[in-house]
Parts: C-alpha cells; structure tokens; sequence
C-alpha cells in the first residue's frame, strides 16, 4: 500500500531532526557567546598597545560609535 504524502513528510522531519541533533554545531550554536574563550586574550596584552593606540576612540567607545570632532581627527592623524 502506498504511503499518503503526510507520511512521507513525517518520515523527511524526524529524519532532518535526528540529523540536526548529531550535528555538532547545533550543540555549539546552544551554548553561550563566547563562554569558553573568556580572557584567552590576556595572553596577547603585550603586544596590543600598538592596535589599541590606532583603534584610539573607536575602542573606547565601543561597542557604540565614537563621535569624530575635527580636533579628535587631528589626534589620530598626529599619532599615526
């Protein structure tokens, strides 16, 4: 006897779910934003100095945007 096409759909979701659920980046898509590298990047602060003198305001004030003045440009373009 035939399958009806609700059947066969059925069949194509539990077997799309199984696949999902083996699947390792959706465990990884659960699990909090960065959770397992928190302060990994204390390791590199020595050699940040350089980055972080050239991101100037936009690092200071992130993650917003930084408002440029013609003075605030001026500081950048002298410490380059």
């Amino acid at each position: 006897m035939a399958r009806s096409a609700a059947g066969r759909g059925n069949d194509a979701l539990v077997s799309l779910r199984r696949a999902t659920e083996l699947n390792a980046s959706s465990e990884q898509v659960r699990q909090p934003i960065f959770r397992d590298g928190v302060d990994r990047c204390r390791h590199y602060e020595p050699w940040l100095g350089p980055l972080k003198r050239a991101l100037g305001p936009v690092l200071e004030s992130y993650p917003a945007v930084p408002t440029y003045t013609p003075s605030t440009i001026q500081q950048i373009v002298d410490q380059s």
